[in-house]
């Protein structure tokens, strides 16, 4: 959902002359994401009205790396004893030649937190971006 938002701001951005973002409509997820952030960041053109949607953007960075693990990655799923489940992701990158196996391990209980911070978060940046589109509508009349 988060990521369907972010294209949809990028699209209507895309639409507004002053907003900076005509030509920024890049295919990859990741990439969105940047040009937003590009856009309203602290040196980017909308980021007088876009500065709470840089903020919840970063938040929702945090996120991403989970994202990559579970499109990307492979995954090993255990149970304990008492029935929780365990699951450990596993990635390989390959970044200027060398190559980044790296991994990561979340309960069934650390991953109903996450659930839960990332739905928050999601919100939080939909809000955002809806009332940044808001205002920049309001200024184009």
């Amino acid at each position: 959902m988060a990521e369907m938002v972010v294209a949809e701001a990028l699209a209507t951005l895309s639409e507004i002359a002053s907003s900076g973002a005509r030509s920024l409509l890049p295919h990859l997820v990741g990439q969105r994401f940047e040009a937003l952030r590009a856009v309203v960041g602290s040196n980017g053109p909308l980021s007088d009205v876009g500065c709470r949607v840089a903020d919840v953007l970063e938040e929702f960075y945090e996120f991403h790396r989970y994202r990559t693990y579970l499109c990307h990655g492979v995954s090993d799923l255990s149970f304990g004893h008492n029935g929780d489940w365990l699951i450990t992701l596993h990635m390989t990158n390959f970044s200027a030649g060398i190559i980044k196996r790296s991994n990561v391990s979340i309960t069934a209980t650390q991953a109903a937190l996450l659930l839960e911070q990332l739905r928050s978060a999601r919100q939080r940046l939909d809000g955002q971006l809806r009332g940044m589109l808001a205002a920049l509508n309001r200024m184009q009349r």
